[in-house]
Formats: C-alpha cells, sequence, structure tokens
C-alpha cells in the first residue's frame, strides 16, 4: 500500500525557510517530512547511514545538518541512543481533530523508545490539537460508527457513480476522489439524500447554467452538492 505525506504550499512562503535556511537546508528538509520512514505521529526512528544512503550525502555532512537542525533552526530533535528523529511541530499540520488521526496517533506513539520524546508528543503536542482529555468512549463509538457505516454504503463507488455523472452533463473532468468531493457526498448522505437526488440537481443545474458563461463555473460538486441540493430538497 502506497503511503504519502503532504508538503503544504505554504513551506516556501515560510520566514524561516526563505531567511535562515540554505538550497541544502530545504532539500533536507523536504526528505525529513517525507521519506518513507516517516508516521503519523511524527517521531520515527532513522539512522543516520539510513539517512546518508538516502540523501546521498556523507554521514559527516548528516550529522552537521542534524546539529544545525536541532540547535539553530530547532526544527527538529535527534536522538542518537535510539536512533529517532522527531519532528517538532509535525503535529500542527499534520493531526487533525479526527478520533481516526488520533487513535493512529497513540498507537504508533507506543512504538516510541525516546522518553524525552514521549514526554513532548504527550505535554506538548496532544494537548494542543486534543486538549487534555484522553481517547474518549464518546470517540470510540464515533469513529465505529462511521466505519459501520462506511461497510453499510458503498461510498467510493457513489462518488464514482455521482462525479462521473456530473462529468458526462458538463464534459469536465472532476475527480471523485478528492478529500472535499468526498466529505460533501458522505455529507448529503448522511442526511438522507440519494444517488438520483444528486442526478436530479445535476440535471436540473447544468439545464439552467450549462450555455451561461456568467453560471456555467458553479456546475461543480462544491456547489451542487453543499447548496443546490439543499434547496431543491428542502423537505429532507
Amino acid at each position: 500500500m502506497a503511503l504519502y505525506r503532504n508538503i503544504h504550499t505554504s513551506f516556501w512562503d515560510d520566514t524561516k525557510v526563505l531567511d535562515e535556511m540554505t538550497p541544502e537546508d530545504r532539500y533536507f528538509m523536504l526528505y525529513i517530512l517525507s521519506n518513507p520512514h516517516t508516521n503519523q505521529v511524527g517521531c520515527y526512528e532513522i539512522s543516520i547511514r539510513q539517512m546518508s544512503n538516502e540523501t546521498g550525502y556523507t554521514t559527516e555532512t548528516i550529522e552537521k545538518l542534524l546539529d544545525r537542525f536541532e540547535n539553530k533552526l530547532k526544527t527538529i530533535k535527534y536522538s542518537k541512543s535510539t536512533k529517532e528523529l522527531l519532528i517538532v511541530k509535525w503535529y500542527r499540520y499534520n493531526w487533525t481533530s479526527s478520533p481516526k488521526v488520533k487513535s493512529c496517533v497513540l498507537k504508533e506513539l507506543e512504538n516510541v523508545k525516546s522518553q524525552e520524546f514521549i514526554d513532548y508528543i504527550n505535554k506538548v503536542c496532544i494537548p494542543y490539537v486534543y486538549g487534555m482529555d484522553t481517547y474518549t468512549q464518546e470517540e470510540q463509538e464515533e469513529e465505529q460508527e462511521e466505519e459501520q457505516e462506511e461497510e453499510q454504503i458503498d461510498f467510493k463507488n457513489l462518488s464514482n457513480q455521482i462525479i462521473d455523472y456530473l462529468n458526462l452533463k458538463t464534459s469536465k473532468k472532476f475527480k471523485s476522489t478528492t478529500k472535499k468531493t468526498k466529505q460533501l457526498i458522505k455529507a448529503r448522505v448522511r442526511e438522507g439524500f440519494k444517488e438520483e437526488d444528486f442526478k436530479k440537481v445535476i440535471d436540473i443545474k447544468t439545464t439552467e447554467w450549462l450555455n451561461d458563461n456568467k453560471m456555467q463555473k458553479y456546475l461543480r460538486p462544491e456547489t451542487l452538492f453543499r447548496n443546490k441540493i439543499r434547496e431543491l430538497f428542502k423537505s429532507k
């Protein structure tokens, strides 16, 4: 199964990146954020030799970069005893309030060896995103309900059917796999809307807007599946 790490475009606007990082620093930072050893908790085991082999830098260069990143740029912490690297602000950009994400973070935290890093994650990272409360029974039940719902409704197939129909009617190339589109369709399904409801609002709005130069840009999932479908079926 392929893993993906998101690199925010704001990385290139960050004042630390612009003012304090050399081109070599930026390359190393991107490597730290996206290499195959990264995980959801933002603390992973990796040796200096592994970093050397994967970046092409000598071990001496890696050691200098680690020292610079930890003591001057203050973006990471590295434990030579446990061979673990901690990305200091990983949690701000990669964690969400989702119970699923929190469950994953807590599970991966069990594998962290450095007590210093465990304390940092528990005392700084988790409270920042989730507050001081632990993973509650209510959150667990909510997560279980979502998983059961996904088993009962094939959201992937439903999204494909709806977006394929929208593309057919508009001659556009929307993707059913984007996060926003999936969230919109799931939200409306939970409100009681069916596949035929989505297709009906597509039919109506394409008839009204397709040949209207000003309005045809609104023939998109964000508009149709958020407000227009609700307006059409106010009784739902």
